[in-house]
């Protein structure tokens, strides 16, 4: 995929070895993104065996109750749901003078990079997205909550191994408003 500048703002994230030094229950590997809002590894959880992605908010964001109470807000979100359309979550802490959001690891580009490598979608790949899109968001607000940051950036795409199935994953639900 294409790696954006860091903006000037934003912090540097910690090597895959820094933070796994301080969250020993993961293996991290690499870094997959990151930028002024935080960083996404990719890395395993030792005692399951399973792949993970790991978000951490910047060591400013972990002081502030404010970003805590929003990354704990998309955390409990997409904990209550359980669609294959949306990245399943596995934990969540302040650990390290870090918050991190460990969750299921989607191999796959989004579909913003998908669309800048290949150009337009053919067209019943693109409704077959907007479908699983669709769907997935249904469900989330059937279980009191609104996404709000839908983009292509924010679509996973991902072929379940040894399938032909491609699935689109909703990333990002930092945003998400919960209906009480």
């Amino acid at each position: 995929g294409s790696s954006s500048p860091v903006p000037p703002e934003s912090f540097v994230p910690p090597s895959a070895e820094e933070l796994g030094a301080m969250l020993p229950q993961y293996e991290i590997r690499h870094l997959i993104a990151a930028g002024g809002m935080g960083a996404v590894y990719a890395g395993t959880q030792r005692a399951l065996n399973r792949p993970i992605a790991i978000k951490i908010l910047p060591p400013d964001a972990a002081k502030d109750g404010e970003s805590i109470g929003r990354f704990r807000t998309e955390a409990r979100a997409m904990a209550r749901l359980s669609h294959p359309n949306i990245p399943t979550v596995f934990d969540f802490d302040v650990s390290a003078g870090y918050c991190y959001l460990a969750m299921e690891y989607i191999d796959g580009p989004n579909l913003q990079e998908l669309v800048e490598e290949h150009g337009p979608l053919p067209i019943g790949t693109a409704s077959d997205f907007v479908r699983q899109t669709a769907i997935a968001l249904q469900f989330a607000y059937e279980h009191g909550m609104v996404h709000r940051d839908i983009k292509p950036a924010n679509l996973l795409v991902h072929q379940a191994q040894g399938t032909k199935t491609v699935q689109v994953k909703i990333l990002d639900f930092g945003l998400a408003r919960l209906q009480q």
